[in-house]
């Protein structure tokens, strides 16, 4: 920076010194009164500090005569004198003027591009040069991070459910940039959470699995055994999925997304089932040498075979 400054400062002062025109131009403006005389039998005398700014480029085949202080050029006159401190005044300020106005600004950061706010209010933006760190700003309040990205502390922002405004801006670590201007806003939108479903319990017949309804709910999902199944009130028939033995069962309420999100899976029960085993088929029986057989029974571990009326305990089918 304090380069290109000084060359813009350089570049200023040779093309004042360069050109007679601009330089009585300027001094016109504000003393009415011409530089410095162009006759070359009648030098210019100046006091030494100044001599940095007039040089003898000022008029063409003038000698500029360089003086320590003021008492060696008493001689001068008051005209002359008042001239050309009047100019140097004038170009001391231009030269100010260019440094604080153009040199002393710096570069500002270029702004982030926000990107995306996932489903669980993650933000992420566009990486920014030079950038130290970035402050998210949501709806006024400020957060610092120095990734491109952020995990929105929803809970902690508001309890309410509706859209949100943020916008990010990159900051500057060194005094060679200034940081970036905000982004534009990119809205989200909060959901609310269904409660859990409690209250579970097995009716008497081990037919139904019942709970508590839940506002807002616009279906469930039971989970047996891990196994999911839909249902669409707060009741679920066991007997449809023909489960038994000792079940592990869950439910959890479906939203609509906006404004509300499923729950969470409530606590599991477990509760043991039993079912009646299917009845062996007559007509599957099968009689020869001494032995008689049968279609197996899914689940069965055991049979029992009556030989006119009298009982027997057979291990296979």
């Amino acid at each position: 920076m304090w380069r290109s400054c000084s060359e813009s400062v350089s570049t200023a002062y040779r093309n004042i010194v360069k050109h007679r025109g601009v330089a009585q131009l300027v001094a016109r403006l504000f003393w009415e009164q011409e530089v410095v005389s162009s006759n070359p039998a009648t030098p210019t005398k100046y006091i030494k500090p100044w001599c940095l700014f007039v040089r003898n480029k000022v008029v063409d085949k003038t000698p500029v005569i360089c003086y320590h202080n003021v008492h060696e050029m008493k001689f001068l006159s008051s005209v002359n004198k008042k001239i050309f401190m009047r100019l140097g005044y004038a170009v001391l300020i231009g030269l100010l003027f260019i440094f604080f106005t153009g040199c002393g600004a710096n570069k500002q950061l270029a702004a982030p591009v926000l990107l995306h706010v996932s489903d669980s209010y993650f933000a992420s933006w566009t990486i920014v040069e030079n950038a130290k760190d970035y402050t998210v700003n949501i709806e006024g309040t400020e957060y610092q991070t120095s990734e491109n990205s952020f995990q929105i502390p929803i809970d902690d922002i508001t309890q309410e459910i509706g859209t949100f405004k943020i916008k990010v801006r990159a900051n500057a670590g060194t005094k060679s940039y200034k940081s970036s201007a905000y982004s534009d806003e990119l809205l989200f939108y909060k959901v609310g959470k269904l409660d859990t479903p409690i209250g579970l319990q097995i009716d008497s017949a081990e037919e139904y699995l019942s709970w508590a309804a839940v506002p807002n709910a616009i279906s469930y999902i039971v989970s047996i055994d891990e196994v999911e199944f839909a249902a669409e009130s707060n009741s679920f028939e066991i007997a449809e999925v023909n489960f038994a033995g000792l079940l592990d069962m869950k439910v959890k309420a479906v939203g609509d997304a906006k404004p509300y999100a499923d729950s969470v899976f409530s606590q599991s029960i477990t509760h043991k089932v039993t079912r009646p085993l299917a009845t062996p088929n007559g007509g599957s029986i099968v009689a020869a040498n001494g032995q008689i057989a049968w279609e197996a029974i899914p689940n069965a571990v055991q049979y029992t075979v009556e030989i006119d009326s009298a009982p027997v305990a057979a291990a296979e089918n």
